[in-house]
């Protein structure tokens, strides 16, 4: 699942053009990948105080995506 989240990371950074660790510190990464959230709700839970930006504007893309994979 890192993996795969990892390159979601890297896809919306290039989108973005912003950094990864912007996008998605490793932090939040390693929290979202032992969590798995399937929903937004969740996906917020994970997050808390860790919720960026672009996670936020992504987060539907970002839930159906762990959801395809879970």
């Amino acid at each position: 699942m890192l993996k795969a989240l990892i390159k979601w990371r890297d896809y919306y950074a290039r989108i973005e053009d912003e950094s990864v660790g912007y996008v998605m510190p490793n932090h939040v990464l390693f929290q979202i990948g032992k969590d798995l959230p399937t929903t937004i709700n969740e996906l917020r839970d994970c997050c808390r105080s860790n919720m960026t930006p672009v996670i936020s504007r992504y987060e539907t893309e970002l839930v159906h995506f762990l959801q395809e994979r879970i």
